[in-house]
């Protein structure tokens, strides 16, 4: 099938009308799909700029959504209106679309949405179990580059993997990686006090291999990952 934009206009309009929260100790910062500050600037039709007080505000709200109506129906592609969507939403509207999209673009989207998310693991709209049926209906063709499919298919048919984390509970996750070092750079990233979790995995059970950002980041079905090991990093400053 081809990728039906209009449809995927509709549905991100009804995103767009997602009720603004805002922050509950910086009051300029706000939670919504298309904006995070607010007041929010906006060109009104003379080309001057206006500040919508989308939150507290009903009619501002309402200006809001009609003038980003149009800017989203005037879209030419969906890339254009992902790139509308506040990054921590854009995952969401991607499971939100799935059935609107072809087999090619929903790949592309899957894996650059991301890669390209902090801490799309623990995605407050998205479920990891979620984010792992996703992953299933991805085909291995289309979501990696030839380099790393083929790094994918040279890899043994069983591997130990690794995670750095700040909690170590927190296996339940899709991004691993087989570089140890890696995984000790993310488990030491804020505090220098985190873990490193250690597993193995059958590479049946490897959904994908990305490393356009050079983390050798292993995407696995968690449900089968066995011998786990927890190692815990602290930082010793002489």
């Amino acid at each position: 099938m081809k990728t039906l934009i209009d449809a995927i206009k509709i549905r991100a309009i009804e995103y767009l009308n997602t009720t603004p929260v805002a922050h509950d100790k910086y009051l300029f910062i706000m939670y919504h799909t298309f904006a995070n500050i607010n007041p929010v600037p906006m060109k009104d039709d003379s080309g001057d700029y206006i500040y919508l007080d989308i939150i507290n505000n009903e009619d501002d709200f309402k200006l809001f959504v009609n003038k980003m109506s149009d800017v989203i129906l005037n879209a030419k592609d969906v890339s254009s209106i992902f790139s509308m969507i506040i990054k921590p939403y854009r995952f969401y509207f991607l499971k939100i679309i799935e059935d609107c999209l072809s087999k090619e673009d929903f790949n592309y989207y899957l894996k650059n949405i991301w890669i390209n998310t902090e801490f799309p693991n623990t995605d407050k709209n998205v479920s990891v179990d979620e984010s792992l049926n996703l992953f299933k209906n991805a085909d291995k063709n289309l979501i990696m580059t030839k380099s790393e499919l083929l790094k994918l298919n040279t890899l043994p048919d069983e591997i130990t993997i690794y995670r750095g984390v700040h909690k170590k509970n927190n296996s339940k996750a899709l991004s691993w990686t087989d570089d140890y070092e890696q995984a000790l750079w993310f488990a030491k990233r804020f505090d220098n006090n985190g873990y490193v979790l250690q597993a193995t995995i059958k590479k049946d059970d490897i959904i994908a291999y990305f490393d356009e950002r050079n983390e050798k980041e292993i995407i696995v079905d968690f449900n089968k990952i066995y011998n786990l090991k927890t190692e815990k990093v602290i930082d010793i400053k002489i």
